[in-house]
Order: C-alpha cells, then sequence, then structure tokens
C-alpha cells in the first residue's frame, strides 16, 4: 500500500495567511481530497493503457476504486491478470500458439465465447475439456508504472487542489464563518 504524507503545519500556514475558518478548512480539505483522487483515477488510467498496451482503458477503469476511510482517502488499484484479448495487437494463431501483438501464448488457441466473443484460450489436461481463458500479469509492470510515476505527484496535486480551493471560498466567503 503506498500511502501520501500531507504536512499539516502547511495546510495550517496557508489557512492563517488566507484567514480561513475551519469550516472553510475542512470544506476545502474534503473537496481537495475527492479532486484528488478523480485526477490520480485519471492519470492512472491514462499511464496504465499506454504502458500496458491494453486495447481500451474500460478495463483499467473498472478495476480503480476509491474507498473513503474516516477523514482520509484511498485509492484501490485492481491488478490482477488480463485475458489476452485485452492487449492492442491482432490476435492471430500459430503454429506454436496464439499471438496477440508482442504477447506470446504457447499451446493456446482461438475459439469464441458464450457471448459470441474471440477469446485465447487454453487446455488444461490432454483431453478436450476443460479450458481456461489466457491471461497474462500485470501486477509488476503496473506497480512500476503507479508507483514510481504518479505517486510522487500526488502530493502537489492536493495541495495545488486545496490552496484553489481555499483561496475560493475565502475570497468568497463560502463555508460559514
Amino acid at each position: 500500500m503506498l500511502g501520501v504524507q500531507i504536512d499539516a503545519a502547511e495546510l495550517k500556514g496557508l489557512a492563517d495567511a488566507l484567514g480561513a475558518t475551519e469550516k472553510q478548512v475542512e470544506a476545502a480539505r474534503t473537496r481537495a481530497l475527492k479532486r484528488t483522487a478523480a485526477t490520480v483515477r485519471r492519470m492512472a488510467s491514462r499511464r496504465l493503457v499506454k504502458g500496458l498496451d491494453l486495447r481500451a482503458a474500460a478495463v483499467i477503469r473498472r478495476r480503480l476504486r476509491e474507498i473513503r476511510k474516516g477523514r482520509g482517502l484511498q485509492l484501490w488499484f485492481g491488478l490482477n491478470d488480463l485475458p489476452a484479448d485485452a492487449f492492442k495487437g491482432r490476435v492471430r494463431q500459430t503454429g506454436a500458439g496464439v499471438e496477440v501483438g508482442r504477447r506470446s501464448y504457447p499451446g493456446a488457441f482461438i475459439g469464441r465465447d458464450s457471448g459470441g466473443r474471440q477469446q485465447v484460450f487454453k487446455r488444461r489436461g490432454s483431453g478436450r475439456l476443460p479450458i481456461d481463458v489466457e491471461t497474462s500479469e500485470i501486477k509488476a509492470q503496473a506497480d512500476e508504472i503507479i508507483g514510481a510515476g504518479i505517486f510522487a505527484e500526488v502530493g502537489a496535486i492536493f495541495m495545488r487542489n486545496f490552496q484553489q480551493d481555499l483561496r475560493a471560498r475565502t475570497a468568497f466567503g463560502v463555508g460559514g464563518r
């Protein structure tokens, strides 16, 4: 679990400089958290789609969740294996198996699922059945993309959102005195 620490003294200093009330500070903090979470989700979605060579962002967006805990916020990323057809590239049968873009699945074959969609399958044993959908592991690559590229920027994004919101609240007198 990656965490981000926000300096409370910096928040208090900004609030004192702007003459903000406790209610305004709390409202600005809450809104800044929500906006930061939305920004991080958007950034993660874009970078993961590009970094993992995925066909569509919907596969990743379904796996990103915000979890509210007390006064904090956590982001959950579902990084379990993805089916072979989620990656960019033409699905083609070769003598050794199936290739999807740059990824290869030895011993696999192309078939249709119950909904008629093309899938990449592999037999579990030597018999005709059972078969499983072929998947690729994304956890290591996704952890690198998320950890290094995104969480380094979260503190700055939060502070920018907090500062903008608090300035607007004090300038227009929104949020109670």
